[in-house]
């Protein structure tokens, strides 16, 4: 099903041969993209100076000012994320392509012109330029939060290790921002959660709450740790984790300072599903261009209603049900919702 235009984004179409910038412009309308053009490369660079386009497809032979020039110009001001640029070659020489990329082009297509190969990719560059720039927003947000004085926050490699932890997250756990950062998250679990968190082979979306026994200070104390993996686009594999921790220990009737046993099992700091991507990836056939589909993002996308799924990976099956009932009991989380 074709995207909607806003989705698809916006081509900046530069070609002074007006015939093939119409049958260009042509393509992509149909493919729900929408277009702006330019004749030139000076009328493309003023263009850029007035609104930024999702991606300019952009014709190497232009007169006056040649495509490679308008792309090296283009690149002092804008990165490859930042604005991706496709060439359109009338006749592919080697030299002609690499000077291209080495200018900072995203992706060339020759003459004359593949229009499904064309709008795959485009639509690819335009789709992972949209969700690097929301990425970016996020990493922001997120960078802000972590500023704050009273929210427990904390973002981590792919590997569970601490990257940025807040100033109330630092204070809770009774550590130093030294000393958490590059430690595993699992380091700070109670073996018993941490062993059970390894060997759990339950189906879990990017979203979901961890509740286990982390140390702070001296103690162990019952925590609920909601987890939103960041993956890559492309790939599918998870980059980032981002985590919001929530202290149960009121909440639960459980005894927390339990002995620590030794686990059996290899450390694993988080149970997310593999990648959607990776099927497609080890296919066979491929089609040109990365194989994601539009909901395989960087960014888990809000979930509409209903609760998360929470993972108590350190008791049994009847502690579970008292754990979740006792958590019910005092509205979990409380004073808000989840969405």
């Amino acid at each position: 099903m074709m995207e909607p235009a806003e989705r698809r984004g916006q081509v900046l179409v530069v070609d002074d041969d007006v015939v093939a910038r119409q049958i260009l412009v042509a393509a992509l309308k149909r493919e729900g993209f929408v277009c702006t053009e330019a004749i030139d490369g000076a009328q493309a660079l003023q263009q850029l100076d007035q609104a930024l386009p999702d991606l300019v497809l952009l014709d190497a032979t232009l007169p006056r000012v040649s495509g490679l020039e308008v792309l090296h110009t283009i690149r002092q001001r804008f990165g490859a994320l930042d604005l991706p640029v496709v060439m359109v070659h009338a006749q592919v020489q080697s030299d002609d392509i690499l000077a291209a990329l080495h200018l900072g082009a995203n992706d060339y297509i020759a003459k004359p012109i593949d229009f499904g190969l064309l709008s795959r990719r485009v639509g690819t560059l335009v789709r992972h330029h949209v969700l690097a720039r929301e990425a970016m927003v996020l990493k922001r947000r997120l960078a802000l939060l972590v500023q704050s004085e009273g929210l427990c926050v904390s973002l981590h490699g792919p590997d569970g290790s601490f990257l940025r932890a807040s100033k109330a997250l630092v204070s809770f756990l009774g550590r130093s921002e030294d000393e958490l950062h590059g430690l595993r998250i699992h380091e700070l679990m109670h073996p018993e959660d941490s062993a059970g968190l390894s060997r759990t082979t339950k189906v879990l979306p990017d979203t979901y709450s961890l509740l286990a026994r982390f140390k702070r200070h001296r103690v162990f104390t019952w925590c609920e740790v909601e987890q939103a993996a960041l993956r890559d686009g492309i790939s599918g594999d998870v980059l980032y984790v981002q985590a919001i921790w929530r202290n149960r220990e009121s909440s639960m009737g459980l005894v927390s300072e339990l002995p620590a046993p030794t686990p059996s099992t290899n450390p694993r700091s988080f149970a997310f599903t593999p990648a959607p991507t990776q099927r497609r990836l080890s296919a066979k056939t491929r089609e040109f261009g990365p194989p994601v589909a539009q909901e395989t993002t960087p960014i888990p996308w809000p979930r509409a209603g209903g609760e998360l799924p929470v993972l108590i990976p350190g008791l049994t099956e009847a502690e579970q049900g008292m754990a979740r009932a006792q958590l019910a009991a005092t509205s979990l989380p409380p004073g808000s919702t989840r969405s």
